[in-house]
């Protein structure tokens, strides 16, 4: 069965290194010059300080999900509304057979980040792998488009 919870990212950090490579190869745009490196020390510096969330899914301990956003207690634009903004989301591909496992775990992650304080969450979804069906039965809407350029 499989199990939501919030993590510290020195618990989820080992398990996700796996995933971490195969969310690289399947989703990042430019990887002739885009390399996979994550800045473990300002991950940690923005978790102590409250700014970084990681929620993991986990069948039997085997990581098999994880999301981070980057809590900001006030927006440049909007100071008096704390928002989640997603950093990552993936679903390990040998678990997407189960088609609810997404769906689930969405629905977890929003609760929770209710629960956290946010007045609003915001997901960037890549248009290969699109989950914004799933995000819009829980009530999100599309708000903009990203656009992307290797120079």
């Amino acid at each position: 069965m499989v199990r939501f919870q919030q993590e510290t990212l020195a618990c989820a950090w080992p398990d996700a290194l796996p995933l971490f490579e195969l969310h690289y190869q399947e989703l990042t745009f430019g990887k002739e010059k885009i390399k996979l490196a994550p800045d473990i020390g300002r991950y940690e510096a923005l978790e102590r300080d409250g700014g970084l969330v990681i929620y993991t899914a986990r069948d039997d301990g085997q990581l098999v999900g994880y999301a981070a956003f980057f809590v900001i207690g006030g927006h440049m634009h909007y100071r008096l509304n704390p928002m989640a903004i997603n950093d990552v989301f993936y679903i390990d591909p040998g678990r997407r057979a189960d088609p609810w496992l997404g769906y689930r775990f969405l629905r977890f992650i929003d609760r929770q980040l209710c629960a956290y304080g946010v007045d609003a969450v915001k997901f960037h979804v890549k248009f290969r792998k699109d989950f914004g069906l799933m995000l819009k039965r829980i009530g999100y809407e599309q708000e903009e488009v990203v656009w992307s350029k290797i120079v």
